[in-house]
Order: C-alpha cells, then structure tokens, then sequence
C-alpha cells in the first residue's frame, strides 16, 4: 500500500499522482479481464479508451483489435461506428473506404443516427461507394428524423441544390431550422443567406 511521507522527502501530489496510478492500473486490468470473457460493453470501452488516450497510452492499433472483437463477436453497434471512423482516416490501419463503409453500414441498419450521417457523407462525396445523392438521402434523412443537427443541416442543403431530392425551398428552411434551434452555426447563417437572398 501507498505511504504518504513528509512533504519534503516524497510530496503529497507524487503520492497521490501514485496512487491515481495504481487505481488506473487496476482498473484497466479488471476491464481488460472482463473484455477477455468476451463482454463486448467492456471490449467497447477499452477501446475507446486507446483510441482517446483516457486512462492508457493512445495506441491506434490497440483500440483498433479491441472494437473489432466488441463489433465482430458482439455486433456492439457504437463499435462499429467507430471502426468506420478508424477506417476512413486510417488510424491504427490502412486507410480504407468501402471498409469503412461497411462497418457504417451494419450500425446505421441498427439506427444508430451517427453512422447514418457518416454514412450519408460517404454517398454523398463519393467515398468508398459511387457518388449517389438518392443514397446520401436516405442515410442523412434517417438520422435528421432522429434529431442528429448536422444531418438535419445536410438535408436542407441536398433540398437548396437538389442533390437526390427536387429543390424545395419550404423543405430546405424546415431542416435548416430544426438544426439551427439545436445550435448548428451553419444551419444558422445559411438559414440568413437564405432569408436574404432566395
């Protein structure tokens, strides 16, 4: 066990940036010991915990083998997102398109509105699947209904250049303001261009 000694032989922070250590440590080895069993919540959150840096060193490809096992093994669907993340910048692994669109795929087909959105971006800019507005829509429009302000924002756009979509100024201004109520700063200021020149 830790000794807490004089101030001026050891200090009190060194003790206790020691024993924050130590229950770091010990903490990392219990969700590890978990994560081996097979339990994808904590196969999950070692690693996000590598790929962040929280509580261990950042290390890519650590972060990388454990998300696989919780996505792989467990189907965990945040797991999956961040995969897709992990893939489309190439941390950790080559970066990779379609791999990164797959793995969006199996979490946005579990509604999860992130990987909609990543999804609805990758159609949409042409990225590991073909260029395909109509796709983009969908992905984006599922995660807007969800209320995901950056999807929301995304579909006003596709409505004022009617990519996938008939231009439609009443749809355009009705996405931007669900978006811009949440705070989205370019929902906002296209809301004014808008309002100013269309």
């Amino acid at each position: 066990m830790f000794i807490f000694h004089e101030a001026g032989s050891w200090g009190i922070s060194k003790a206790l940036d020691a024993l924050v250590s130590y229950f770091s440590r010990t903490e990392v080895d219990a969700l590890k010991a978990k994560a081996e069993t097979g339990d994808a919540e904590a196969q999950y959150n070692l690693g996000v915990m590598y790929y962040s840096g929280d509580g261990v060193p950042k290390n890519y490809a650590e972060a990388l083998r454990w998300l696989r096992r919780a996505a792989d093994e467990n189907n965990h669907v945040k797991a999956q997102n961040l995969l897709g993340c992990m893939y489309y910048e190439g941390l950790g692994t080559e970066q990779n398109y379609p791999e990164a669109a797959r793995h969006w795929r199996k979490a946005a087909e579990q509604e999860l509105s992130e990987a909609q959105y990543n999804l609805g971006n990758m159609y949409s800019n042409g990225y590991g699947p073909n260029q395909d507005y109509s796709e983009a829509v969908k992905w984006y429009r599922k995660a807007a209904e969800q209320g995901l302000a950056r999807a929301q924002r995304n579909m006003g756009i596709m409505y004022i250049f009617g990519y996938g979509v008939e231009p439609n100024r009443s749809e355009t201004i009705k996405w931007l303001r669900m978006s811009a109520r949440q705070g989205n700063e370019n929902a906002q200021l296209l809301l004014k261009q808008i309002n100013e020149t269309w």
